[in-house]
């Protein structure tokens, strides 16, 4: 972890995982060394592009490459862990392959290996600047009237402390492939929890029912 000092002038602290991915990557070039192979030259984004792991029809992995294949999720869901949310929609699609990956599966993973190795020093900064949220983007609503009652006023303990620093603002940014299985039309939904303009919470998650 590191200080930085962003363009507004603001003080943030910075921190990454590049030691892990590069000593995740070493490991997966090791074993592709082993078998005669390498990770793709080209990884410009984590999976390839149109890929879609549940329609995969490849050969099925068995024993110690299917025993790899699971190794590999654990780490690529630790490095999610560390801050690289920029795989966090690629990765959690292929643990639902767990019980029966296939061959192309694990040469996804290796991509995605790949895409790390080309950006493994990338950081997250927790920066403490004030969000610009424009407030004509939101619909006001009159919530005077509700069918609770009307002139509603919420209570407050009587012991509450008294507010002390700066005030902050928590904001989430939620999105949804709808139906981007291809197979159970599950959809995926992934959000970003953010205090001011520092994330501090992501999640992807495929729905559990249709």
């Amino acid at each position: 972890m590191r200080q930085v000092v962003l363009e507004n002038g603001s003080k943030a602290w910075a921190f990454g995982s590049s030691q892990y991915v590069q000593n995740a990557v070493k490991n997966v070039e090791e074993y592709l060394k082993g078998c005669g192979e390498s990770l793709p030259a080209r990884a410009s984004s984590p999976i390839s592009n149109n890929y879609r792991p549940e329609v995969d029809v490849t050969e099925a992995l068995e024993g110690e490459a299917a025993s790899y294949y699971h190794s590999l999720i654990g780490v690529l869901r630790w490095i999610v862990e560390l801050g690289r949310v920029d795989i966090d929609v690629e990765v959690p699609k292929m643990p639902a392959h767990l019980a029966l990956p296939h061959k192309r599966h694990l040469q996804q993973l290796f991509h995605i290996f790949a895409y790390l190795k080309k950006h493994h020093n990338a950081e997250m900064v927790l920066d403490p600047s004030d969000p610009v949220v424009e407030p004509s983007q939101f619909e006001r609503q009159d919530w005077s009237h509700t069918v609770f009652g009307d002139d509603l006023v919420e209570e407050l303990p009587p012991d509450m402390p008294s507010p002390r620093g700066q005030g902050f603002r928590m904001r989430v940014l939620v999105d949804s492939d709808h139906a981007g299985d291809t197979v159970t039309l599950q959809w995926r939904t992934g959000f970003l929890v953010y205090l001011n303009c520092a994330p501090i919470y992501w999640l992807s998650k495929k729905a559990d029912v249709m």
